[in-house]
This record gives structure tokens, C-alpha cells and sequence, in this order.
């Protein structure tokens, strides 16, 4: 016997789709937040407020967050004021296998020094 059989589809039963989806939107929307919640996190714009200046003071303050972001940016210090600082490292001609001891060293120099106020 070498009859091929085929794999059989499924047989949907036409009621039971139907009956889900009701009860599937009823869930969702249930977990649906609140419209004054969107509201207040700023998702949806308040109601009797036109969408148009909604969207006009998003785009206002994202161009005055980059506007800060933009200054913060110019008033960096330097690397060699970060250096000079502490915060970054010199940059060294050492080997690395000897790279490690230097750093210890200049780390216990620096504890071993009186403390100075950077301000």
C-alpha cells in the first residue's frame, strides 16, 4: 500500500471565532487607559484643546530640550581640562602589560596627596 495520503486541514467550526472576538475587544479596551491619563502623560492633547497647537507646543518644547542639549554640549570641558581634573586618564606611551602598574601608581600618588578643592 502505497497510497499518499494527505494531511487533512483543520475544520473550523464557524460559531467559535466568532463568539472570541466580542469577548477579546471587550478585554482590550478594558486595559485600555483612561483618556485623562493619556492626557496627563501627554500621549493624547486635552479635549478642548485643538490637535493643530498640541502638536505645535510638542514640536516647541523638543526644539528647546535640543536647544539645552545644544549649550550643555558647548560648555564641555576639554580633554585636557578633564586630564587636568582627573576624570580622564593622560594618554601614555606605556606597554600595555606595564599600562596597569602606572595606573596603580598614579593612583596611590594622588591618594597620598592632600586633597584639593577643584571648584
Amino acid at each position: 500500500m502505497s497510497a499518499v495520503t494527505r494531511a487533512r486541514a483543520p475544520v473550523r467550526r464557524r460559531g467559535f471565532r466568532r463568539r472570541r472576538r466580542p469577548r477579546a475587544l471587550k478585554v482590550k479596551l478594558m486595559m485600555r487607559r483612561p483618556i485623562n491619563q493619556l492626557v496627563a502623560q501627554g500621549i493624547m492633547p486635552p479635549l478642548k484643546t485643538p490637535p493643530a497647537y498640541f502638536e505645535q507646543r510638542k514640536q516647541l518644547e523638543r526644539a528647546k530640550t535640543g536647544d539645552l542639549l545644544k549649550a550643555k554640549i558647548q560648555r564641555r570641558p576639554d580633554r585636557q581640562e578633564l586630564e587636568r581634573r582627573h576624570i580622564l586618564e593622560q594618554e601614555s606611551h606605556v606597554d600595555p602589560s606595564l599600562a596597569e602598574r602606572q595606573r596603580m601608581l598614579k593612583k596611590a600618588r594622588l591618594a597620598d596627596q592632600p586633597s584639593i578643592n577643584y571648584r
